[in-house]
């Protein structure tokens, strides 16, 4: 983490910068991700996209910080190294099972109510043509299999639209 004031790199857990004995979120000259300058009415770090204004995130758990850090080994959320990743690591990136048995709920769990209602809204044609069996399987598997790139977006990246 870095002092966003002076641009020190900081422990995450500092109230008050060492260096410049600011607190490290008083300002917003540098990006508390990367360290690199910001301009003063600057929304987001033009070097790694972290918002520069964002509240505090949700601590999260053990297990999502280490899906996070494969979706980050995978090239982030283009996941263009993904076939780099063991099969094992491929499993863990791709396949969440409370989102599978949950679904939408999981996504309003973790507020992300414009996603989930969209996905929703999407598979509602595909129930008028497969019946609602198959397309509960199939939602299944398809919120699965996005939601832990969209919980990488939500609190890593701090992006919360609607797709």
């Amino acid at each position: 983490m870095f002092c966003q004031t002076c641009g020190n790199e900081i422990n995450k857990n500092a109230i008050i910068c060492p260096k410049c004995g600011c607190k490290p979120a008083a300002e917003s000259n540098f990006c508390k991700e990367c360290g690199s300058e910001t301009q003063k009415n600057q929304e987001i770090c033009v070097k790694c996209g972290v918002s520069l204004h964002s509240k505090p995130k949700k601590s999260i758990s053990n297990r999502l910080k280490t899906k996070f850090e494969l979706i980050d080994k995978a090239g982030g959320v283009s996941l263009s190294n993904f076939n780099q990743l063991s099969k094992s690591e491929k499993i863990k990136l791709r396949i969440n099972i409370e989102a599978f048995f949950f679904g939408v709920l999981f996504y309003f769990s973790h507020r992300m109510w414009k996603k989930g209602l969209t996905y929703t809204v999407a598979f509602i044609p595909l129930s008028l043509l497969m019946g609602p069996k198959v397309t509960m399987i199939l939602f299944g598997l398809f919120i699965s299999y996005r939601s832990n790139i969209d919980l990488y977006k939500k609190y890593k990246l701090s992006n919360d639209e609607w797709f």
